[in-house]
């Protein structure tokens, strides 16, 4: 059984993310260099996930090492969390460790 992320994989909710500055991934080497060329990333089509450091309740944990869950989230203050309800998903949080939000 093919399990469904509640999460559209999309340039919209990717410009709405706020992984990209959460305190978890903030002293990542890896998250600054994809953050460093992430307006050229964001230009290719397909958009691929493994280049993008964020939106992880859509495309699971991070492939990136360095991120401290020890740091406060941003999971609650993020826009695409409260437009897709993720309170309600699995995992409710900290997706860049835990995995995608599913249903």
């Amino acid at each position: 059984m093919e399990v469904k992320t509640k999460v559209p994989f999309t340039l919209a909710n990717i410009k709405n993310c706020l992984c990209p500055s959460c305190a978890v991934q903030g002293k990542s080497t890896c998250v600054a260099d994809k953050k460093k060329g992430l307006k050229a990333t964001l230009a290719h089509n397909p958009l691929v996930s493994e280049q993008i450091p964020g939106l992880y309740c859509s495309s699971g944990t991070a492939t990136c090492s360095g991120l401290d869950p020890d740091k406060e989230c941003s999971c609650y203050s993020c826009p695409v969390y409260f437009e897709h309800k993720l309170a309600d998903a699995t995992p409710p949080c900290y997706y860049c460790q835990h995995g995608r939000a599913e249903l």
